[in-house]
């Protein structure tokens, strides 16, 4: 699992905006959406934990921005 800061949560009808930080980003926050059924600790700072599919991430090399294939 991919284990993250929560930034923040924000609910969008039946979906859940997840934003959150990681140290290995370059980006300073990333986005989830997940279903708005899932419950998910709403404090800033919180660690949120990601189980990833691999057909729904993509993943891209820092130095060249190429697509790295999981």
């Amino acid at each position: 699992s991919l284990c993250c800061a929560l930034s923040a949560l924000e609910v969008m009808g039946r979906d859940c905006s997840v934003v959150f930080t990681h140290p290995a980003s370059q980006k300073p926050t990333s986005r989830a959406i997940i279903d708005s059924d899932i419950r998910i600790a709403s404090a800033s700072g919180a660690a949120v934990r990601f189980n990833l599919k691999k057909n729904k991430v993509f993943v891209f090399d820092r130095a060249d921005e190429t697509r790295v294939y999981l």
